[in-house]
């Protein structure tokens, strides 16, 4: 059933994809809650979709600099995310790196990689968390984790392509 709450959230998807951020987070303030929850089973499921949400509105906050506002998304969505808590992570991790909050950023960054042992990115940006906190060794550390990660995301890129041909 498609129901209003659906369709803004679709929409605002598809304007955060463009890039149009301001007005992706104009469409998600138009969902209406209580319609998304009752067209959504089971509370787990409904939890898991309002922080994807949430998650989607920090994106789009920190797409248009207000970080703050990311982090208090990205912090909201943590409160109710179970399968995409990796990627919350590291989205809060990252605007708590931008913020100055190096220690904090560290934390939430390390939890990320823990909860996804192949993504660079996040081990990339916590390379630069450690770096930013001059915390050269670290740094390192993280830097050749997230080159040997990249790596094994290439081959398992090429495998797929040789795969289908």
């Amino acid at each position: 059933v498609w129901t209003a709450a659906i369709v803004a959230s679709r929409v605002g998807d598809l304007l955060l994809q463009e890039g149009r951020y301001l007005e992706a987070l104009s469409s998600y303030d138009r969902i209406d809650w209580t319609s998304l929850e009752r067209s959504i089973g089971g509370a787990a499921n409904r939890r898991e979709v309002v922080a994807v949400l949430r998650r989607k509105r920090g994106i789009a906050y920190a797409m248009i600099k207000d970080l703050e506002a990311a982090e208090r998304e990205f912090e909201a969505a943590l409160a109710l995310a179970t399968a995409s808590r990796q990627r919350v992570f590291s989205n809060l991790g990252f605007v708590q790196m931008l913020r100055g909050k190096y220690p904090e950023a560290t934390r939430s960054l390390e939890t990320a990689t823990r909860l996804a042992n192949d993504d660079f990115i996040a081990e990339l940006n916590l390379a630069v968390a450690h770096a930013l906190s001059r915390d050269y060794p670290r740094a390192k550390d993280a830097l050749d984790r997230a080159r040997e990660k990249a790596r094994r995301d290439q081959s398992d890129d090429a495998t797929v392509q040789i795969n289908k041909m």
